[in-house]
């Protein structure tokens, strides 16, 4: 992606750690973009955040008929395309398989794990081919799952190379019959999709298509974070067009040496909140830089090595709070929830330090499940997929997790597998030794979307299992991936149950033993993770939030959604309070922490919260 802004890219995208001011910076710029004098073609404004906030920010008074806005329903978008596409695809999975009917229809009725993303990137391959809209503007999710685009992309492709090869295999067979072969509507739905991947491939990554804005707080942990994220840019190809840092002090901030050649854009701190477009002004008018002749102007990155990124002195005029309400009567699995920024790591790490204080005879563990992880910087140490004890404390440990390491021992298994498994196949003329070991070849290397949420249900019921007077605290992803996660365990059963049945049906189970134990434990491990998820004596969700409108809006509806999965809430951290509350959360206990200037960082700070 071009680092100027010259070349008018017409998608733009917004990315970074949660709480930045991504959603806010595209609201902005697409008013900014669609206010532009002799603009004819309309502005989308794009959501792929699965806890939607575009609208609480742009506001109905922002509405303009030159600017559209979207928020994408990934559940409503996958139910539209299998409603318009199931026949092509049980028709594709007949020709290239040996499945019956009745076996394709129970895997096309399946929910798909990671379905935001993989609805995200079709999005995106649509409207790439789409010329109705002047400029689109996207709001990525927080950063682990945006990230997750690219990988998405890599495994679409590969799938379609899946079903090319089944519709290959239909191809032969007829051309062999027939000595003639003739298009159809398969071959047609393929040719799309293939098209719609390109474009999407091309959406996320040419320069003279897109642009990928940056936005970060002035905050060492942000600031790292953001770091990781330009280098993931850049490993995918993708050069980072400009970084916004969001709520600037005076003063220069020292940026990290990732970020050293990217154009800066600086939004200082507002007096009010900026929703609806009077608000969203200043901000509008720092990011129509972006849109003109020149990059953005680069700000001198230094400051004094003892020169704090907050003011220090005022953090004394406020009552700071403590999480110690927490450590009472602690639940087995502890999951700090809320949207992106407003301290749930924070929270986390503190809980578990107060936890393993307080709790000197039983085994703390506080793990990451954000494919972003920031654990480590909270606690300031070095972490791994694997358990590592906390500096100070005998009975803590912290994980960040991998998942992608564990997904190599089940392509391991499969590939160990894969010739019994073809061997076991029925025959009647379908089966091809050929073409179904380049189709189970090929399937067998598709790295699954969803895996973050599927490694992280079994670590924790791993965790659980290995001690049973354990306590674990987790970090989660922001709103849309924690209820992804909470989720997960039903969409692995369903699926195990389902490849588990085609096993047994045609008797192939014994052929590849292995992986028919797999499928069983992690049926069983899910099952339990279930269970313990709506017990309320064994699992809670502890709410973290601001007292700013559109976080309360994110937050209410976070609320809602766990009451309706029957997930126990008994409190809520309000984080950063500055003035009395504006919102009253009936019938739940509310831990206040105090604004701190300075970011809470290490284990001194962190002790202090939970004190």
């Amino acid at each position: 992606m071009p680092s100027s802004a010259t070349l008018e890219p017409r998608i733009w995208f917004f990315g970074g750690k949660g709480g930045a001011g991504k959603t806010t910076c595209a609201s902005a710029f697409a008013l900014a973009c669609s206010e532009l004098h002799g603009s004819v073609l309309p502005v989308l404004a794009l959501s792929l955040d699965p806890a939607h906030s575009l609208a609480d920010v742009l506001h109905p008074d922002s509405a303009t008929p030159n600017l559209e806005l979207r928020e994408l329903d990934a559940k409503a978008a996958f139910a539209d395309f299998m409603r318009r596409h199931r026949e092509e695809l049980r028709t594709v999975a007949d020709r290239g398989t040996y499945f019956d009917d009745e076996d394709i229809e129970g895997f096309l009725d399946l929910s798909l794990p990671g379905l935001d993303e993989i609805m995200g990137l079709l999005e995106l391959g649509e409207l790439a081919r789409d010329d109705s809209y002047g400029r689109v503007i996207v709001d990525l999710p927080p950063t682990g799952h945006a990230l997750r685009l690219f990988d998405v992309s890599a495994a679409f492709d590969q799938l379609v190379a899946a079903l090319e090869l089944m519709q290959d295999k239909h191809r032969f067979a007829v051309s062999s019959l027939t000595r003639r072969y003739s298009r159809d509507a398969i071959d047609a739905f393929l040719e799309d999709l293939r098209e719609s991947c390109a474009a999407a491939r091309e959406a996320l990554t040419a320069p003279e298509m897109s642009a990928f804005v940056l936005v970060a707080r002035p905050e060492l942990m942000v600031l790292a974070e953001t770091a990781r994220y330009a280098g993931r840019l850049q490993a995918a190809g993708v050069e980072p067009t400009a970084l916004v840092v969001n709520m600037a002090p005076p003063r220069t901030v020292e940026l990290p040496r990732e970020l050293h050649n990217v154009p800066v854009v600086s939004i200082p701190r507002l007096e009010r909140p900026p929703i609806g477009r009077e608000a969203l002004a200043p901000v509008a008018e720092a990011l129509a830089s972006l849109l003109g002749p020149a990059t953005p102007r680069k700000r001198p990155r230094h400051r004094q090595p003892d020169e704090s990124l907050g003011d220090s002195s005022l953090d004394a005029q406020n009552d700071r709070g403590s999480l110690a309400a927490l450590l009472e009567d602690p639940r087995r699995l502890t999951i700090f929830g809320g949207k992106g920024g407003v301290g749930k790591t924070t929270m986390a790490s503190a809980t578990a330090i107060g936890l393993a204080q307080r709790n000197g005879d039983r085994s703390v563990v506080v793990l990451s499940i954000d494919p972003a992880h920031s654990l480590g910087d909270s606690l300031g140490q070095e972490l791994g997929d694997e358990p590592r004890q906390v500096d100070g404390l005998a009975n803590l440990q912290a994980i960040e997790l991998e998942p992608a390491r564990h997904w190599q021992q089940f392509k391991a298994d499969w590939e160990a597998e894969g010739e019994q498994l073809l061997a076991g196949m029925p025959g009647g003329g379908r089966f091809d030794p050929v073409y179904d070991r380049e189709i189970a070849e090929q399937l067998g290397n598709i790295q699954p979307t969803g895996l973050d949420e599927l490694q992280a249900a079994l670590c924790v019921i791993d965790l659980l299992d290995e001690d049973e007077r354990r306590l674990v605290v987790v970090d989660s992803a922001p709103t849309g991936h924690l209820l992804r996660f909470l989720e997960s365990p039903r969409v692995v059963v369903d699926w195990a149950k389902e490849l588990m049945h085609i096993l047994l049906k045609y008797g192939l189970a014994a052929r590849v033993k292995r992986i028919s134990e797999d499928l069983l434990e992690l049926s069983r491990k899910t099952k339990r993770l279930e269970a313990l998820l709506h017990d309320p004596s064994l699992c809670e969700v502890v709410v973290v939030t601001l007292d700013e409108p559109p976080v309360i809006a994110e937050t209410e509806r976070l609320l809602e959604r766990l009451a309706q999965q029957r997930i126990a809430v008994r409190r809520v951290v309000v984080n950063q309070v500055r003035a009395p509350l504006s919102r009253d959360f009936e019938g739940l206990d509310v831990v206040q922490i105090g604004w701190r200037s300075s970011p809470i960082q290490g284990l001194k700070a962190l002790e202090e919260l939970a004190a």
